[in-house]
């Protein structure tokens, strides 16, 4: 117990309890994490963001909120940017739609318990209930990487496709382009199909943070000398 690698060790501990559904034992885990005398600043960190992440999992978003604002006080830890994302997606669609929020927070739960098929279920249900919503265009980019991890890769095209055509105004757009992209160019091995989905990328989405990325892909592809 007094070896330095004790921190890391009660972490993993308290995933395999997360990915198990013992979420309260888990609790308890990434708390003795924050508390052991052993762990740096790094492991601190992730314990109380996997304790931000518990909440937000069962729909507590305020006391989630609570300790993503602790976490951010400090904008140059390891883990301040997954903590920015999670809590600018909460307040985005907490007001809005709390019972969507909650769904989607359900569904990454059961993503991260390995429920695919779960959490494809919940999210689809969650699409079919909250056309309006924006959290829609988030809940199709879901499941388009849920349906590419299950293996259904084709039905993931066509998910990317919905949420390109039926969201104009969405900006995870250029995400679902590049996900079209990867499933040809890893999965399917079609490069030039590939290619041409990187193109579109670049043509469409000038603003995108993915360009550069697109631009070495099509490279690659082509077997230009890089």
């Amino acid at each position: 117990p007094s070896t330095r690698i004790m921190p890391s060790v009660g972490f993993k501990a308290g995933e395999i309890l997360v990915a198990k559904g013992e979420l309260q034992k888990a609790a308890e885990r990434f708390s003795k994490v924050r508390e052991n005398p052993l762990a740096g600043p790094d492991d601190k960190d992730k314990a109380m963001f996997a304790l931000a992440e518990l909440d937000y999992f069962q729909g507590s978003f305020d006391s989630a909120l609570v300790k993503l604002k602790v976490l951010l006080s400090n904008l140059s830890a390891d883990i301040a940017n997954d903590a920015l994302m999670l809590q600018e997606f909460i307040k985005e669609h907490r007001t809005g739609n709390p019972l969507g929020l909650k769904e989607y927070a359900r569904a990454e739960l059961l993503e991260r318990q390995r429920k695919l098929s779960e959490a494809k279920v919940v999210l689809e249900q969650l699409i079919a209930n909250s056309r309006n919503s924006p959290i829609v265009d988030d809940g199709l980019l879901k499941v388009g990487r849920l349906e590419t991890k299950i293996g259904d890769v084709r039905r993931a095209l066509s998910t990317y496709e919905k949420l390109i055509v039926e969201h104009p105004e969405s900006i995870l757009r250029d995400k679902a382009q590049l996900s079209i992209g990867e499933i040809y160019e890893y999965y399917l091995k079609e490069n030039q199909k590939a290619i041409s989905a990187y193109q579109t990328l670049l043509e469409n989405y000038p603003n995108s943070l993915f360009l550069d990325e697109a631009r070495k892909r099509i490279r690659r592809l082509r077997g230009d000398v890089l």
